[in-house]
C-alpha cells in the first residue's frame, strides 16, 4: 500500500489534479459489508441477481486532502440497489397482485425483498426511469410509469419488521407523510405522478449519448468478430482505434465486451452473426446497449461531493447479463471536477484461460496508457450517420 500511496501523492502534487477523487477497489483492504460475491434469489428458472462488480470490497478513497494534507475521510458508503426494469415490474406485481404471479417469480421477488428489508438496504428505479423515458412515447410513459413508481414508493414506506414477520406490506405513517411533504401531495398516486414527470424532464435526453455510442460499438464488434482473417489482438486493436478515433471516447465496458466477444465468451449478450435476421440483430444490439448502461449505473450515481456516497449494486433478472458481469470487475473509479472518467476494469475469463486473460488485460491497458492523440468529440449528427453506416454493414452481414 505504501507504493500505491506514493503514486497517488505524486499525482496530487500536480495542482491541476487537486479536484480529482479516486475510489480504488483494486488496492483496497476493506471488505464489503454487502456482498462477498454476486448473490441470486429464486430458482434457476427465474431469479434476481445482485451483481457485485467490486470483488467483495469497499473502496479506499484517494483525494488531495487524504494524500497531501493527510486528513481522514468522513465519507459513509451507502449500499444502493439499482433495479433493472424486469425487477421493477416484478416488485410492482408483488405489491399489487402477488397471487397472480407464477410461483417461481413470486418467490424470487419475495426472497429479494426479505433480503433488502433484513439489511435495510436502499433500492431505486433509476435505470428503469431512464430506459422508460428514452424508449417510450410520452403518453405511454405517463400511463404506465407512475403505477410502478407507486409500488416502489409503497415498498420504501413499509414497516420492514412487519414484512419480515408476516410478509404483509404495512405502510408507516411517518414514511407516508415524508413523501406527501416531499411532493406536496395527498396520495402516493399523486406523488408517483410527480416523480415520473421529474424523471422525464431530467433523464429523457441526458444519457442518450451513452446509449448511441454503445450501440455503435456493439455493431462494430460484431463486424470485427465476423472477420475470420483477423486474430484476437488485431481485433482488439482495431476496436480500440474505432472507439477512440471514431467515437471520440474510451468506453471501458464496451472495450471489455469486445474482448470477451472476440474470445468467444459473450454468449447471448452478443449473438448476431451471418444469417441472423436483420430485425432481430437490431433488437439484440439495442438490448445489449441497455444492458451495458445498466452495468454503468453504479459509477453514474456515485457522487463524490457528499459525505454519503452511494455504492451501487445492479439487480437484474437477466441471466445473460449476470453471467457476463462475472467476467469483469471494477478496479477503480475516477472523478475530476465532478465529471466521471472511464473506470479501470479488469477481465477474468477463468482459470482455464489465465494466459489469455493476462494478454488481453495487458493489451488494453497498454493501448490506453500510451494513447497519444486527444479524444475527438463526435457530434450527434456525425454519430447518427456513423450508426446508419454500421447498420448497413450489419444488414449485409445478416444477408
Amino acid at each position: 500500500m505504501l507504493g500505491v500511496m506514493s503514486a497517488y501523492q505524486s499525482y496530487f502534487n500536480n495542482p491541476q489534479n487537486k479536484n480529482t477523487v479516486f475510489l480504488d477497489f483494486g488496492n483496497s483492504n476493506y471488505s464489503s459489508r454487502v456482498l462477498s460475491q454476486s448473490k441470486s434469489f429464486g430458482s434457476s428458472s427465474h431469479s434476481i441477481t445482485v451483481i457485485d462488480q467490486f470483488e467483495g470490497k469497499e473502496p479506499t478513497v484517494f483525494d488531495y486532502n487524504f494524500c497531501i494534507k493527510r486528513e481522514k475521510h468522513t465519507i459513509r458508503f451507502v449500499p444502493t440497489m439499482i433495479l433493472d426494469s424486469h425487477v421493477v415490474t416484478a416488485l410492482h406485481q408483488y405489491v399489487t397482485d402477488r397471487g397472480s404471479m407464477k410461483p417461481e417469480q413470486r418467490n424470487s421477488a419475495e426472497e429479494f425483498l426479505l433480503w433488502l428489508a433484513k439489511n435495510d438496504f436502499d433500492y431505486n428505479p433509476f435505470f428503469y426511469l431512464v430506459e422508460s423515458c428514452m424508449k417510450s412515447r410520452e403518453s405511454d410513459y405517463i400511463a404506465s410509469v407512475p403505477l410502478l413508481l407507486e409500488s416502489i414508493m409503497t415498498l420504501h414506506s413499509m414497516d420492514q419488521d412487519i414484512f419480515l414477520n408476516s410478509r404483509k406490506i404495512h405502510v408507516k405513517e411517518s414514511a407516508r407523510n415524508h413523501y406527501y411533504s416531499l411532493y406536496n401531495c395527498n396520495s402516493f398516486k399523486e406523488c408517483a405522478y410527480k416523480w415520473a414527470l421529474h424523471a422525464s424532464d431530467n433523464y429523457r435526453m441526458l444519457h442518450s449519448g451513452y446509449i448511441k455510442r454503445t450501440y455503435a460499438s456493439i455493431a462494430k464488434m460484431i463486424l470485427l468478430n465476423a472477420n475470420s482473417n483477423i486474430k484476437l489482438l488485431q481485433k482488439i486493436d482495431a476496436f480500440y482505434d474505432f472507439i477512440v478515433n471514431e467515437l471520440g471516447a474510451f468506453t471501458a465496458r464496451e472495450m471489455y465486451l469486445a474482448a470477451i466477444c472476440f474470445s468467444g465468451r459473450a454468449g447471448a449478450l452478443v449473438n448476431v452473426c451471418k444469417g441472423t435476421k436483420y430485425s432481430k440483430a437490431l433488437r439484440s444490439m439495442s438490448a445489449t446497449s441497455w444492458d451495458l448502461f445498466l452495468l454503468r449505473c453504479p459509477e453514474i450515481i456515485a457522487g463524490t461531493d457528499k459525505n454519503d456516497l452511494p455504492l451501487g449494486y445492479v439487480c437484474t433478472a437477466e441471466k445473460k447479463l449476470a453471467d457476463f458481469a462475472k467476467l469483469t470487475s471494477i478496479k477503480r473509479l475516477q472523478y475530476k471536477n465532478g465529471d466521471m472518467s472511464p473506470p479501470l476494469l479488469s477481465l477474468d475469463l477463468g482459470s482455464k484461460d489465465d494466459k489469455k486473460t493476462t494478454i488481453i488485460n495487458d493489451q488494453i491497458h497498454h493501448r490506453h496508457k500510451n494513447r497519444e492523440s486527444p479524444f475527438r468529440d463526435i457530434s450527434d449528427s456525425d454519430l447518427n450517420l456513423l450508426i446508419k453506416q454500421l447498420e448497413h454493414e450489419i444488414k449485409n452481414l445478416c444477408g
